[in-house]
This record gives structure tokens, sequence and C-alpha cells, in this order.
């Protein structure tokens, strides 16, 4: 499968259906970036690669420039097509385990552990969770028995819990639209800082922070309506075990409320930590030892209405995860 990069900027912006493995990457040079060694236009954009793995491609002529192997001090002209060929996958990478919470004909749900990457994305290419999906449903030239996995929401990396996979297009579209007009429900449990009582209805629109760390969100004026209900469910020493309903779906919508409200969840690598300027680990300690070094947020809770079966409600329930039930008992 091939890689079409948006002209936008040369980060790999990309519109992909990671439906297939990627096997390279175009690129195609824009006006003001004519004049640049390839070499380093390459360094720039493929982010996930060091410039001496930039060097190495180029030497193995993994790198073409229209259709030809050139130098590291090519200069680009406007307009050319660059080609990189991404290497094999190597025989040592182990497969994600797929723990199923509900399967059919036509949906497969999954219980994601934290740390995991839904798509492969910079330099995870093979230890996604799509990788393992590819792995056990296709069946290339088989008719019937080759399923083409497809992801029908994500989920963030460090968050752990429900996500909704469809066998077929069609589905994958039903569910999907399902998500886009708010007709899914969705909770979350979340370990969060200090103590929070009763019941919270955060309605404040979201937007870009204008941080250092680009992909924060903060409660603006001018942002997108957000609104989450929040529920205590369980003091705990210097925090609160919560359920969050996400009544919207912005981008980090629940990190972000929390935090506006002065109740950032534990570990948060971006959210509560004041004067960050890049993403950090922040581990949860108790008694002078690390009991969590994630995110605190389980996606324990999903209700969709199934696309072939008459549209009956499908209640999913993913427990929450081990490593967090744990910190919650240590601090009880």
């Amino acid at each position: 499968m091939t890689l079409q990069r948006l002209k936008r900027d040369n980060r790999l912006s990309l519109e992909r259906d990671m439906v297939e493995p990627v096997e390279e990457v175009q690129l195609v040079v824009r006006p003001e970036e004519a004049g640049a060694r390839l070499d380093r236009f390459l360094a720039s954009t493929l982010p996930w690669r060091s410039r001496s793995q930039v060097a190495r491609m180029i030497r193995e002529r993994r790198v073409l420039v229209g259709s030809q192997g050139v130098r590291a001090a090519r200069r680009l002209r406007a307009g050319e097509r660059v080609v990189v060929r991404l290497p094999d996958p190597p025989a040592s990478i182990e497969p994600v385990a797929l723990s199923v919470l509900h399967e059919d004909e036509a949906l497969l749900v999954l219980d994601k552990p934290a740390g995991v990457i839904c798509h492969p994305v910079g330099r995870h290419r093979y230890d996604t969770l799509m990788n393992s999906l590819q792995a056990r449903y296709r069946r290339h030239g088989q008719g019937e028995l080759d399923v083409v996995p497809r992801l029908c929401h994500r989920i963030d990396r460090e968050t752990s819990g429900v996500l909704v996979v469809a066998k077929d297009a069609v589905v994958h579209a039903d569910v999907q639209q399902q998500f886009e007009h708010r007709l899914v429900r969705k909770a979350y449990l979340a370990i969060v800082r200090g103590t929070l009582e009763g019941e919270l209805d955060i309605a404040a629109p979201l937007g870009l922070a204008g941080h250092a760390i680009r992909m924060k969100m903060g409660v603006r004026p001018d942002g997108h309506a957000a609104r989450t209900l929040v529920r205590a469910l369980r003091r705990l020493r210097g925090h609160t075990l919560v359920e969050a309903v996400p009544l919207t779906g912005r981008q980090h919508q629940i990190r972000a409320h929390l935090e506006a409200v002065g109740h950032p969840i534990a570990c948060d690598p971006i959210y509560g930590r004041p004067g960050a300027t890049e993403p950090g680990e922040e581990p949860l300690v108790v008694d002078a030892e690390v009991v969590l070094r994630r995110l605190a947020l389980h996606a324990y809770y999903l209700c969709i209405r199934h696309p072939s079966r008459g549209r009956a409600e499908l209640h999913i329930v993913a427990p929450l995860a081990p490593d967090l039930a744990s910190a919650v008992a240590r601090l009880a």
C-alpha cells in the first residue's frame, strides 16, 4: 500500500486507510522546499527516522527521486516526487495480544491494553493493534475467508479499554456514522488528583491550547462545544476514582475538562503539569513506591446499535485494567 502525502506540510499529515500494511511513502516537493538537499528534506519529513537512518536508506537505494536512486546531496526541485521504500518487518516483532470482549459475523470488540498504538505511525509500523488484526483476519485470495478489519474509532495509546472493529466496509460506515452523530454511549473510569465529590456537568468549549505541547487542548471561548459528565465513585488517598461520560467527542476531552476543574487524571503526561513544555512521564507514587506509570484512564463501557442485528443495542463492558485496579487498591 502507498501513502500519498497531503500538501499541507512535510510532517506527513496523511489521510490513509490503514487496512493494508504500508510498503512505501510518497512525498511531493513543494515550491518552498525547492533547493533542499534530499537527506535534509527527508530528515525533516520523516521525524521517526534519524539522519543516519535516512543516509542509510539513500545509500541502499530505498529512496527514489522520480524513478532514480540519487545521492544524499541531490538538490530537489519543486513538484518532484520522492518515494521512500520502507524496509521489511523485523522477524523479532511480537504481535499484540487480542483480548476479545465480543465477536460476531460483523463486529469485533476488543479490550485494548494501555501502551498499544492502534494504527501504524512513525517508527511504530509493525507493533500496532492493526498489524495483529491483519495477521489474524486477512486471507488474501481466499474470497469470503479474507476479512478486512477496520477500526471504527480510536482511543489514546495510554488509554485502555473498549475498542470496536468492523469486519466489512458497510458495517464500518454504519458504526462510524453512529459515532459522528453522537448515538454511541460511552463511559470511562479514571483516577484523578484530589478529592472530588458528587457529580459535575462540565460544559466548556475546547480548542488548541496554544501551548508548547502542540497536541494539548484547553478551554477557550472560541473552541468547539464540549460537555462531560463526571461522577465520583470512590474516595482514595489524595485521589478519587471517577466515572466520566463524554457527551461530545473532542480530542482529549475528558483529560482537558478534568484539568480545567482542578482534578487532572493521574499520570497524565500532558495535562496537569504546570510549566511543562513537552510530554513527560509523571508516575503515581504510594509510600515511596511507583504503582502506576501510565495515564489512569480506562474506556470501560460502550453501547452501539448493532448494524446487522435489527439495530439491537449492544452493551460492552471492559473490566478495570489490572494495573489501574491495583493502583486503586493501593490508594484505598
